[in-house]
C-alpha cells in the first residue's frame, strides 16, 4: 500500500514537470530582465541656413522733367504794345517759374491778321512737342468765317486757358440814351468802329440796328486794338466802342469814374463773369446784356455771336497744336493754374494789365469748342452779311 503510494507521488511529479516543460515556464528560474526597447538615435538638426544678403542696387534716377532744357516759343497774335501783347509777355516771363524744368520762353510777335492766320494753319498740322504755343486768338469760330485763307478746324486746338475778359459797350457822356434798352428808334447815333463788314461784332450791331432800332452807326478801317480805340474815341471820331473795363481804367484812367464814357449795354457773353475794378465797384441794376435785350427768337443767333468772336471766352488765351499730348499740355495748364491761382502773380498780372487774374479752365474752354455749331454761325452771317459767301 505504501509502495503504491510512492509511484502515485512519483507519477504525479513526472506529470507536473512534463506540464511545467510543455508551458515553457520555470517557476522557480528567475525572470530574465526584458531590455527596454532601443531608442532611436537622434538625428541632430541641420544648422539653419541664413537667406542670402541682397546685393545693394543704386536708386534709379527719376527722369527730368519734360520741359528741362528746352525752350518754348509763344507766338503773340497782336501788334507790340496791344493789349493782348502786354498780357502775353508779361505771362511768359512769369510762366516759367511755374513749369518744372523751367525752360526758357521767348515771345515772337505776328501782328497781320493774314499772316498769323497763316501761322495757325501751319501749327495746326505741326509739332506735337509743345514747344510752340501761341497767344491771343489762337483758333476761334470768327476768323474762320471771316479772314481769307483759314484751312485749320479751329476746335481742334488744345487749349491751355483763356482770360475772362468781358466786354461792354462804352459810349461817351453827350450820348443821350443812358443804357442801350433807351435808345430804340432814337435819333442821336452812336458812331462805332469796325475793322469792316464782316466778322460777329458786325454782325450783333446789324440785328441791333434791323431788329431794334438801335442808332448804331459804324466807321470801317479802325483797327480792334485797344490803343486804337481809345485815341478815336478821345479825338471825337467815335462816340462809343466795346470795352473791358479793365483796359479802359488802365489806358486813360478816370475815364468811367467821371462819367466820360459810361456803360451802356453788356457785350460778351454771360458765361463771363464781370469782376468789380476801381472805376466800376458794381454794375447798374439796369445795364443789360444784348442777349436778353434783343427778343427771344434773337437769343440764339446773339449768343452764338457772342461766343464766336471777341465778345467770347475764344479771345485771349493760350493755345498749342492740336497733335500735343496730353500730358504735355497738361504741364502748362497746371502751371498757368498755379500761377493765376498765386497771389504775387495776380496782383503784379493786375497792375501790368489792368485785367483780375481771372481765367476760362483749358478743358472747359476745349468742352465750348466741341458743341459750338459752325454751321448755325454759318447761317446766320449768310442773312446778315451781303458780301458773305457760305462755307457749307
Amino acid at each position: 500500500m505504501r509502495t503504491n503510494r510512492r509511484w502515485m507521488l512519483i507519477g504525479l511529479s513526472g506529470l507536473l514537470a512534463m506540464l511545467i516543460v510543455a508551458c515553457g515556464a520555470d517557476p522557480t528560474a528567475t525572470p530574465t530582465p526584458v531590455p527596454p526597447e532601443p531608442t532611436a538615435t537622434p538625428v541632430p538638426q541641420a544648422e539653419p541656413t541664413a537667406a542670402p544678403t541682397a546685393t545693394p542696387t543704386s536708386t534709379p534716377t527719376p527722369a527730368p522733367p519734360y520741359y528741362e532744357g528746352k525752350e518754348i516759343r509763344m507766338v503773340i497774335g497782336y501788334r507790340v504794345g496791344s493789349g493782348a501783347d502786354t498780357e502775353g509777355r508779361f505771362i511768359a516771363s512769369k510762366l516759367s517759374e511755374f513749369i518744372p524744368g523751367n525752360p526758357k520762353i521767348t515771345v515772337t510777335t505776328q501782328p497781320d491778321r493774314a499772316g498769323f492766320e497763316a501761322f495757325l494753319n501751319e501749327l495746326h498740322t505741326g509739332p506735337d512737342d509743345g514747344l510752340t504755343i501761341t497767344y491771343g486768338v489762337g483758333g476761334y469760330p470768327d476768323n474762320v468765317l471771316s479772314v481769307p485763307g483759314v484751312t485749320y478746324q479751329w476746335e481742334d486746338f488744345r487749349r491751355v486757358f483763356y482770360l475772362n475778359r468781358p466786354n461792354i459797350y462804352m459810349i461817351h457822356r453827350d450820348i443821350p440814351y443812358n443804357r442801350m434798352q433807351d435808345s430804340f428808334g432814337g435819333d442821336t447815333p452812336v458812331i462805332l468802329p469796325q475793322i469792316g463788314p464782316a466778322g460777329s461784332g458786325f454782325v450783333i450791331d446789324r440785328i441791333l440796328i434791323e431788329e431794334l432800332g438801335v442808332p448804331i452807326e459804324h466807321i470801317f478801317g479802325i483797327s480792334p486794338s485797344y490803343n486804337v480805340g481809345v485815341t478815336v474815341m478821345e479825338r471825337g471820331d467815335v462816340s462809343g466802342r466795346t470795352f473791358s473795363p479793365y483796359f479802359l481804367q488802365r489806358l486813360r484812367p478816370g475815364w468811367i469814374e467821371s462819367g466820360e464814357f459810361r456803360p451802356w449795354a453788356i457785350a460778351s457773353s454771360s458765361d463771363i463773369p464781370i469782376l468789380p475794378s476801381a472805376e466800376l465797384p458794381e454794375l447798374p441794376d439796369d445795364l443789360m446784356n444784348i442777349a436778353d435785350i434783343v427778343p427771344d427768337h434773337l437769343r440764339g443767333d446773339i449768343v452764338a455771336l457772342q461766343n464766336a468772336g471777341s465778345n467770347g471766352i475764344f479771345f485771349d488765351g493760350m493755345t498749342m497744336a492740336p497733335s500735343t499730348p496730353d500730358s504735355i499740355v497738361q504741364v502748362l495748364r497746371e502751371a498757368a493754374y498755379a500761377a493765376f491761382a498765386d497771389p504775387d502773380f495776380g496782383a503784379e498780372f493786375q497792375e501790368v494789365t489792368g485785367n483780375p487774374p481771372s481765367i476760362v479752365r483749358g478743358e472747359d474752354a476745349e468742352e465750348v469748342a466741341a458743341n459750338f455749331d459752325l454751321r448755325r454761325l454759318d447761317a446766320i452771317y449768310d442773312k446778315w452779311v451781303e458780301t458773305y459767301e457760305s462755307k457749307f
